[in-house]
């Protein structure tokens, strides 16, 4: 019996957990400096926080372009800069590209269809960090876009990350990925999130933001009665 209890807390818990992208919203905070005006994203899953100040990873930004026939989000380019977590290095020969599909719906969000981030080193690695040549170091999904209207850091992207190297590993389970092309959009009555063709513009550099996920009340209650029916079984067994 308890061992039925228990398997139905577990699957209850993935499916809770499972979720947790669905229809995020950028949390709008007004930094005044060198990022965009959000603090986070959030939904009826929990909150996700960007560490503004905490580890980074930088690449060049001007090759980014946006198709409203085709929907993608393109940017593609041959190099990369990390810091944080203790490990730093800086530009080396590498391949960054950011492929994400965003449809026009009238919200700054848009339609997410898909897509994919990969970095990978370039021929030489990155040796003072333990990358080999032409190893990948990350591939990223998306979870949710904004094309934000006034902000001049208005194209971004929460990604959740898989790490097939360490090196980069600080940067979290989560990344925000902030782009420079300020009125991208359009302004005031002409702003059309998602719904303009652009190539390139904006300043020289986008961002990865390592970002945390804190889990709405509900979830980290369930995830307490889990915890506590595992650790019931194993008094039980310990009785036995």
């Amino acid at each position: 019996m308890m061992r039925r209890i228990l398997v139905s807390i577990g699957a209850l818990l993935a499916v809770s957990l499972w979720p947790v992208v669905a229809g995020a919203i950028p949390v709008f905070e007004d930094h005044g400096g060198s990022s965009a005006n959000i603090s986070g994203w959030a939904n009826e899953h929990g909150n996700f926080v960007v560490e503004w100040s905490g580890a980074a990873m930088v690449a060049p930004s001007s090759g980014a372009s946006y198709s409203a026939v085709s929907s993608l989000f393109s940017l593609h380019t041959g190099a990369f800069a990390f810091s944080g977590g203790g490990m730093q290095f800086t530009f080396q020969p590498a391949e960054v590209s950011l492929d994400v599909i965003v449809r026009a719906d009238g919200t700054i969000g848009g339609d997410l269809v898909g897509g994919l981030v990969t970095v990978r080193a370039g021929a030489d690695g990155v040796p003072e960090a333990g990358i080999a040549g032409d190893e990948v170091v990350f591939v990223a999904q998306p979870i949710e876009a904004a094309a934000l209207e006034t902000d001049p850091w208005n194209v971004l992207f929460l990604f959740a990350v898989t790490y097939t190297h360490p090196a980069v590993s600080s940067l979290g389970d989560y990344v925000t990925w902030q782009g420079p092309y300020a009125g991208a959009w359009g302004r005031g009555a002409s702003f059309e999130p998602w719904g303009h063709s652009w190539n390139g513009g904006g300043f020289t550099f986008s961002d990865f933001y390592q970002t945390r996920r804190i889990p709405e009340p509900a979830t980290l209650a369930l995830v307490a009665v889990a915890i506590a029916g595992l650790a019931f079984s194993r008094r039980k067994l310990a009785v036995k």
